[in-house]
């Protein structure tokens, strides 16, 4: 049985010749097979039955609208590529890398073929915010309930210690209690208790607190005063009433962490303890499906998430398996749905994708990467990004890195750059600079980006235009004539309050742009052949083929037999 496959011819009207990524925009008006498409059964041809490389940046079926580039290769005039949708045959050629001049998701972060990377050290692991919960005061330690959709969060400030219950939907605060232990550093569920364990933190001595997460009113505490390093304290539940304490050196931050049988009575028993030498700043602790994570970063370094295996002669050994940058992270999450930190101003729950990039700042040196290849007028950058605004010059586009600095090439060198420009509001800007001659945007284009978008700069050889979502929000001309290197990077701000905040990207694609228009028409469909038989009758032959012969034979002839052609 054949595959029930669609096909669609692409007229292309190209102004000039194309060698390159095209886009094809579908939607209900110029497609109409939108219960069968997926991204894995669609793939496309020339003229010549050439399968191309393609990449599917969107595919939207409940809005029906779609984003696909086709690489291909087109004289001037006239040219035809063909779309087939149903046959997962050539899925292979659904591909980011393959269709653009330069491309990368960065599944392994910086590939030194394709980026020149400043600072590998403040490179990390792109996230993803869930939510954002402003409680006017540091975060400590964060728990998601992931079944009934809550986000716990330990805090405090002068006046107590406090934790709060969000509705991970809606991000809004459901409820509040001052009921923690003093400096809550750490919180755990504990699901066959149905309840939360929060210990104390930083200088404090060990206190582990029991609170209901219905009322978030505390039933029980123990006082583990004395117990591993004193100090520092996080909590993990493992279990059957056991959890595991970890402390730390406040000086050093080598850490000890101890297994414990806790008793309702308010007494507890050590199992076994363990210790390892400093792995950074200790910002969270976490249990799950048998294994012990922990988080650590602050505001200079990256956040880094280790799986430590606890070894029967009291060391422990340290796996990293996850990185990403925050201001200063505070608590640690882990489920089968990803690993998830909070962060230190109190604001912002993120998880850690398994792609994409994350540049943290530097306050002495520009921190960027940026292509090993230049690039010529003509050319877009296109990315999918997220940047908190009040990070002090986060930005992407194109420069010659005479400065140094990708995003200051376009204040004192030359280059492109769309991003934050002034330490002193929370806006994103564009600015084109030609040997030191700056020209900006006229005020703020882009004011919403701790969310990801699509932000694209579009270099033509007389201006450049500045998008966001498809959105055309701003156009300067004025316009490089020299090849420049792109990328992203972040500028140096030395006096920048804590530098906080964040630059991901999801992916980057850089292309020539090309002057084209196109049209889409549905062709032909193959369906799979009938297995019923006709059930139409044939009248026989033989009556005629009697007849003809019986009037041969009347009218004196008779069949002449054909002789073989002979040939010339």
């Amino acid at each position: 049985m054949s595959l029930q496959v669609v096909k669609y011819r692409i007229q292309v009207n190209a102004n000039e010749n194309i060698a390159g990524a095209i886009r094809v925009d579908l939607n209900s008006s110029n497609f109409s097979d939108w219960d069968k498409i997926q991204e894995d059964n669609i793939y496309f041809e020339d003229s010549q039955g050439n399968k191309l490389y393609f990449w599917i940046e969107k595919l939207d079926k409940n809005n029906q609208k779609a984003i696909i580039w086709v690489k291909a290769n087109i004289q001037q005039g006239i040219g035809y590529i063909y779309m087939y949708v149903g046959d997962t045959s050539y899925s292979n050629y659904n591909s980011l890398y393959d269709t653009f001049p330069l491309a990368d998701d960065f599944q392994q972060l910086v590939d030194t073929n394709k980026w020149t990377v400043t600072n590998n050290s403040l490179i990390a692991r792109a996230s993803e915010i869930i939510c954002k919960v402003d409680l006017g005061r540091p975060n400590q330690a964060i728990e998601l309930d992931e079944t009934n959709r809550k986000i716990y969060i330990t805090s405090y400030d002068a006046n107590g210690n406090y934790v709060t219950r969000v509705n991970m939907d809606t991000c809004e605060v459901e409820l509040e209690t001052a009921n923690a232990p003093p400096h809550p550093a750490g919180i755990d569920y504990a699901p066959d208790r149905g309840t939360l364990f929060i210990s104390s933190g930083g200088s404090n001595t060990p206190q582990i607190y029991e609170v209901n997460p219905d009322t978030l009113e505390k039933i029980r505490s123990w006082d583990m005063t004395n117990e591993g390093y004193n100090s520092g304290a996080l909590v993990a539940y493992k279990g059957n009433g056991q959890i595991y304490l970890f402390t730390s050196n406040t000086s050093t931050y080598d850490f000890k962490i101890g297994l414990y049988q806790l008793n309702d009575d308010g007494t507890f028993t050590k199992i076994q303890e363990w210790s390892h030498t400093s792995l950074g700043v200790a910002q969270g602790l976490d249990y799950y499906n048998g294994e012990l994570y922990y988080l650590t970063g602050s505001q200079t370094t990256i956040s880094k998430v280790y799986k430590l295996q606890l070894n029967d002669d009291g060391t422990i050994t340290a796996t990293l398996v996850a990185t990403t940058t925050n201001y200063e992270p505070e608590g640690l999450y882990v489920s089968d749905t990803g690993i998830y930190i909070g962060n230190g101003t109190g604001v912002y729950i993120v998880k850690v994708l398994d792609k994409g990039l994350a540049i943290k700042h530097d306050t002495q040196n520009p921190n960027q990467v940026y292509s090993n290849i230049k690039f010529s007028p003509k050319t877009a950058v296109r990315s999918l990004l997220a940047m908190q605004l009040t990070f002090h010059y986060p930005g992407i586009g194109l420069g010659d890195m005479q400065t140094g600095s990708l995003v200051d090439d376009s204040h004192s060198g030359t280059g492109i750059t769309l991003g934050n420009l002034h330490a002193t509001d929370n806006c994103a800007y564009g600015r084109v600079g030609i040997n030191g001659t700056e020209t900006e945007t006229n005020g703020c284009i882009i004011n919403d980006l701790d969310q990801y978008h699509i932000i694209e700069i579009k270099w033509l050889n007389d201006k450049v235009e500045f998008y966001e979502d498809d959105q055309l929000k701003a156009t300067i001309n004025s316009s490089p004539s020299i090849q420049l290197y792109a990328g992203v990077g972040v500028y140096p701000y030395a006096t920048a309050p804590n530098h906080e905040g964040f630059f991901y990207i999801k992916w980057i694609a850089i292309y020539t742009i090309y002057d084209y228009t196109y049209s889409i028409t549905k062709i032909t469909e193959t369906q799979p052949p009938s297995t019923t038989p006709s059930t139409k009758k044939k009248g026989s032959v033989w009556p005629f083929v009697i007849a003809g012969v019986v009037l041969l034979f009347l009218l004196g002839g008779k069949p002449k037999k054909r002789e073989p052609e002979k040939s010339t």
